[in-house]
This record gives C-alpha cells, sequence and structure tokens, in this order.
C-alpha cells in the first residue's frame, strides 16, 4: 500500500470512530422544549410549560364573592374560592391563611382571624383549590355594627395573607356596602350573616345586631 492510500485509510478509519463513539444526538432530557431556560436533565419538572421550572414563583389567587357595591341585605352572589399554583418544581406546604378586615365610610373598626385550609401541600406544577368559602347566597356582606344603622355606603378592605413554605403570599379586596335606608341592620344582624353562622345577640328593643363580623 502507498504511503498515500496508508493515509487516506487511516483517517477513513478515524472518521468512522468518531462517527460511532465521539458523537450523540441529544436526549430529550439535554433539550429544553419550552424554552424556560431549564432542561429536565437540569430539573425542569414539566419542560411543555414554559411557567413551570426550578425556582418558578407561588401564586395565590381569589375568586371573590363581592364586587362593587352590594345592598346591606345581599347574599354573596357565588362562592369565594382560593387557588394556589405552584409554578416550582418543589411541593409547596400550605400553613395559615390570615385575613385582616378593616371598615370604613359609614362604618368603624376592623378585625383579623384565621380561617381552615382545604389542604396542607400544592403538588410541583399542580394548581389547587385551598378553600371554598361559604355557599353561594348564604353570606350577607358587612352591615352596620349598632342600631339604628348609620345612612351612606359603609367600605371593607380586606387582607389575605397565605403563609406558605415559599413565603407569605398576599390577596386584598375592597368593596362597598351600601344602605341608604340606615333600616337594614336587623336583615343583616341575624343567623348567617357571616361564614361562622354565629348567632345575632338580641338587643332590648328587639333588633339583632352583631359587632364585627367575618364577611370571608
Amino acid at each position: 500500500m502507498s504511503p498515500r492510500s496508508r493515509g487516506a485509510a487511516i483517517v477513513a478509519a478515524a472518521l468512522a470512530l468518531f462517527a460511532a463513539c465521539g458523537a450523540r444526538s441529544p436526549s430529550a432530557l439535554d433539550t429544553d422544549n419550552d424554552h424556560d431556560g431549564f432542561t429536565v436533565q437540569a430539573g425542569d419538572c414539566d419542560d411543555t410549560n414554559a411557567a413551570v421550572h426550578p425556582g418558578g414563583d407561588v401564586l395565590f389567587t381569589v375568586d371573590f364573592a363581592f364586587a362593587g357595591t352590594p345592598a346591606c341585605s345581599a347574599r354573596n352572589p357565588q362562592q369565594q374560592v382560593y387557588r394556589v399554583t405552584n409554578n416550582s418544581c418543589t411541593a409547596v406546604s400550605l400553613q395559615t391563611l390570615q385575613v385582616s378586615l378593616s371598615l370604613g365610610g359609614s362604618c368603624s373598626g376592623g378585625q383579623t382571624y384565621t380561617v381552615p385550609l382545604e389542604t396542607a401541600q400544592v403538588a410541583p406544577g399542580a394548581t389547587a383549590v385551598v378553600r371554598h368559602g361559604a355557599p353561594a347566597g348564604t353570606v350577607a356582606p358587612l352591615c352596620c355594627q349598632s342600631f339604628p344603622c348609620a345612612q351612606g355606603t359603609c367600605t371593607a378592605a380586606l387582607q389575605y395573607a397565605l403563609a406558605t413554605s415559599a413565603g407569605t403570599r398576599t390577596v386584598t379586596q375592597s368593596y362597598g356596602i351600601s344602605d341608604p335606608s340606615g333600616r337594614d341592620c336587623p336583615l343583616c344582624g341575624t343567623i348567617d350573616t357571616d361564614e361562622t353562622r354565629r348567632e345575632a345577640a338580641p338587643m332590648s328593643d328587639g333588633h339583632a345586631c352583631l359587632g364585627p363580623v367575618l364577611p370571608y
């Protein structure tokens, strides 16, 4: 074999060896299908959803029952629903949900209380309902705190603070409660006024009015 032929054979053998051993096509674990900067091999637990990846945010949302300015004697038009979306690739544990209520306008006062949760953990990449409020039609918005009621609009500002293993997530809500007559306190201050279904304490004049109550 001539030197030129021998050299060509060596090059051909080297190329064949490289093709067999030195090159490989990228596997599914190495690709970033959702283009979020993370591959499955790097810990992406859902490579079809760019919002879900290691270190992704944990979202807390509430579908509120009340909006605008309902009448004092109205009932909640829908059930209030609380959701957590876990866009991280680590399970998130839920600790407490604290509600802070502040009244204004023709009302005054406020209180802070905790409400129970229906689940203690949200899986990676999952969205879960963590709480349901009272059934639709069973809760009246806050009214006045004494009889006779003050005419006008009472305002309610609420803050929902959900403590989780990923930190505290906060949602706020505000609405007005209209009582133009000043006569709706007896309607509001009855059983099922608030989610706890606490009975109203009768007053000496026969009217039943609560102190600060828990709308949600």
